[in-house]
């Protein structure tokens, strides 16, 4: 069956979320994070693209964008290709890291700007990782929030296009805006919730499987033995992980472990 063909935006404005496979963690450490920025910021001067806003999350990442002398299906393709090669070569590892092809969503007026752009930045917020988004590294709100409180001490990310958010979204009402809890709608939405079992981070779950198997990542842990990774999958589901955030950190099939459950 054919895919379905993209709607265009007609300003060039995208919001684009790529996902980890089998929604399994894109990002094993900050080195990861920082080198995933890194080609973010390549893209702004190799394909004259802006970036508006983005977060990395531990299996998806979110990027409002605007690309119109290069298509963005090219320019998320190179984006993509470059980090899963890299990614590859670092775990020792070979195929797809992303999930099928990224989405696109045409962000049409001003009201979809400044509401997407809240909820990628509330993104950590959402998780439970971060109480204030100033404190969350790998987001474009660390920028916005050290140019507007003159703060030298934070270390923001300079390739993003603050002009035109000003534009859109006044400067003194910026920090204001994103202090508003997101409509129900806009939670809906959201890639990480919360959940009723065990509440914990993926770093510290993380540091959980590395604690039952020995496996520092995702890619050690699918390289072992099938009975053993089981086993542990077991120990996992017996300390009330939620099933999604192992998939996430052992990049196993969600059935498999529901089947083991």
């Amino acid at each position: 069956m054919p895919r379905r063909a993209r709607v265009i935006s007609p300003n060039g404005i995208y919001h684009v979320i790529i996902r980890g496979i089998n929604k399994q963690n894109i990002f094993e450490d900050d080195k990861d994070r920082y080198h995933f920025i890194e080609l973010l910021k390549n893209s702004v001067d190799d394909f004259s693209c802006e970036i508006y806003g983005f977060c990395l999350m531990g299996n998806h990442v979110h990027l409002l964008m605007k690309s119109e002398e290069v298509h963005v299906g090219r320019v998320m393709r190179t984006i993509g290709s470059k980090y899963v090669i890299w990614f590859n070569l670092k775990y020792f590892r070979t195929g797809c890291l992303f999930q099928d092809r990224f989405k696109s969503v045409p962000v049409r007026n001003t009201n979809q700007f400044t509401g997407t752009l809240r909820y990628i930045h509330q993104n950590p917020l959402l998780a439970g990782i971060v109480r204030n988004g100033c404190r969350y590294t790998f987001s474009s709100y660390l920028e916005y929030y050290r140019d507007l409180t003159c703060d030298k001490r934070i270390k923001g990310w300079d390739f993003i296009a603050r002009d035109f958010t000003y534009s859109v979204l006044p400067r003194e009402e910026f920090l204001r805006f994103h202090e508003v809890v997101q409509t129900d709608s806009e939670k809906e939405v959201a890639f990480e919730i919360k959940s009723r079992l065990r509440r914990i981070s993926d770093e510290r779950a993380s540091d959980l499987m590395a604690q039952i198997s020995g496996c520092s990542n995702a890619s050690d842990f699918q390289a072992m033995d099938g009975e053993l990774r089981e086993c542990f999958l077991r120990d996992l589901l017996d300390e009330r992980l939620p099933i999604v955030q192992i998939v996430r950190i052992t990049g196993v099939s969600k059935g498999l472990i529901q089947k083991l459950r």
